[in-house]
């Protein structure tokens, strides 16, 4: 029999079947190669732009680093490109006293789930360590409702001796004292190592008069550690010789923290440039301020030559035991404090035409004045009393005053041109004529000293800070007089009123 040429029927059928189930597994195969190609490649895409994000973050971290150490803090915000919203963010934790730890993230929504990129880098501050600056911007939780503990009794003598300055760094206390009776120790170092808890390392008497001391600056080099006092003694600097009576700065080594000296005495010259000259509480020293090799020394109003001086002290031809003059300005009236920002000094006076006063330091041979801010008010009170600067924001604190705010946030963008006003208090009233006596920003917080009270304002809005917390110091029978911070603690100086003995107080989060 003969066999027919072809398959039989069902089996060519199937044959057709198979291939065509084969066809359509290469197609699906061919389909999701595709598909997934494009998803891929918009997943590297977007993978591409937020590492991009992330790394203009750190970028822009350390360029506001080096602009403001203090100006770093944690910050969030979104972009949205290409229909894709990516939210940033900015974390910052203080990893020591002198370095910041910043990690920046970037999150966004990709096909239903959340996807992220990350970005560590450690940021340090060298400025803070050799200007003596070791406290924190980074705000803990707990300001809401701070704990203030004290007093605590500074000095071991009898008589009054209330605290004038107060200058916390690398875990150490300098605290100066002024001899308002009997004479006493008036420059004490603590330890900080327990930050709620400073234990005395050493107390000393810089001079044999009863005066004290107003003011205390630190320098740190790598084989010392400097401090540099404002004198309090008043002898006529016109005729006197330079000694520990007759100095308008004192400098102190104080590398070794248990036996602390005075290594130099310094008086202005009074027969050559600058001819500071003054008696009977003329040209004393009140305020001084020590950056990047240079001390700021600000005196009481003169009889002859500048209130404000230059001295370098290691930034080009002096030292710190062999100051060099630089340059002065003649403001006319006492200077009561300093701050010194990026070529820039902010000087708060007793006049009361100009409160504050900015002087271009870019040249210390020849401070110039290039703009001040009026304070409103009755011309007899509201002295310029003490500032600070971040970024380009300067507070200004002032004695108190009946018909006008005592605390000021000035704009100062450009320091060339004015200082309008950008927010101000008014904290002193006729019942409770309060000044403002110290100023200290960290992050979004005010805390400010005043004669009565230790206040906190949120200035998360600048335009409009709001109260978080009075804490009554006049209620345990103390003024309060300077301040000063490191890390997370804030510490607070003044006297007891029944005793004028010195006292200290310790604010922290709870």
């Amino acid at each position: 029999m003969r066999k027919h040429p072809y398959p039989p029927r069902g089996s060519s059928t199937l044959e057709i079947l198979i291939a065509l189930f084969v066809l359509s597994l290469t197609l699906c195969a061919v389909i999701l190669v595709i598909f997934g190609n494009q998803s891929l490649a918009i997943d590297a895409h977007n993978y591409q732009e937020a590492l991009g994000l992330s790394k203009a973050q750190l970028e822009w971290a350390h360029a506001l680093a080096e602009y403001d150490f203090n100006l770093l803090n944690s910050t969030s915000s979104t972009k949205t490109i290409d229909s894709i919203t990516y939210t940033e963010s900015l974390t910052v934790t203080q990893a020591d006293l002198f370095t910041k730890k910043i990690d920046s993230a970037v999150l966004w929504q990709q096909g239903g789930r959340t996807v992220q990129v990350n970005l560590s880098t450690l940021l340090t501050n060298p400025t803070g360590l050799v200007s003596g600056n070791s406290c924190s911007s980074v705000l803990t939780s707990g300001w809401a409702t701070p704990q203030l503990t004290g007093p605590i009794a500074i000095g071991s003598n009898t008589g009054g001796n209330p605290v004038t300055s107060m200058h916390a760094f690398n875990k150490k206390l300098y605290v100066t004292t002024s001899n308002t009776s009997g004479h006493n120790n008036d420059f004490y170092i603590f330890s900080l190592l327990m930050p709620q808890a400073p234990t005395l390392l050493s107390e000393l008497d810089t001079n044999t008069t009863t005066a004290g001391l107003n003011d205390v600056a630190i320098a740190s080099t790598t084989t010392n550690v400097f401090g540099f006092v404002a004198n309090g003694v008043s002898p006529n600097f016109t005729t006197c010789s330079e000694s520990a009576t007759c100095s308008q700065l004192q400098i102190l080594d104080m590398t070794n923290v248990a036996h602390p000296s005075v290594v130099r005495n310094y008086k202005l010259n009074s027969t050559l440039a600058p001819f500071v000259k003054g008696s009977g509480g003329q040209a004393n020293a009140n305020t001084v301020v020590y950056s990047n090799g240079y001390v700021y020394l600000g005196l009481t109003k003169t009889a002859l030559g500048p209130e404000f001086n230059i001295l370098d002290v290691g930034a080009k031809v002096g030292t710190p035991t062999n100051p060099v003059y630089l340059g002065g300005f003649s403001v006319g009236r006492g200077v009561s404090s300093i701050t010194v920002s990026h070529g820039y000094a902010y000087l708060t006076t007793s006049d009361t035409t100009r409160e504050l006063i900015v002087l271009d330091i870019h040249n210390p041979a020849n401070p110039t004045q290039v703009t001040l801010f009026d304070a409103p008010g009755s011309s007899g009170f509201g002295l310029g009393n003490t500032s600070t600067v971040l970024g380009s924001t300067v507070f200004l604190g002032r004695n108190y005053v009946s018909n006008a705010p005592e605390f000021y946030a000035l704009a100062a963008s450009n320091p060339l041109g004015s200082l309008p006003v950008i927010s101000s208090l008014d904290i002193g009233t006729n019942a409770h004529t309060e000044g403002i006596s110290s100023l200290i920003v960290r992050g979004t917080i005010v805390f400010m000293t005043t004669t009565r009270t230790v206040q906190l304002w949120d200035i998360t809005s600048i335009t409009t800070p709001t109260l978080i917390t009075s804490l009554d110091l006049s209620a345990s029978g103390s003024v309060g007089i300077t301040s000063t911070c490191e890390g997370n603690t804030v510490y607070i100086g003044g006297y007891k009123t029944a005793t004028y003995k010195g006292a200290m107080y310790i604010l922290s989060a709870t």
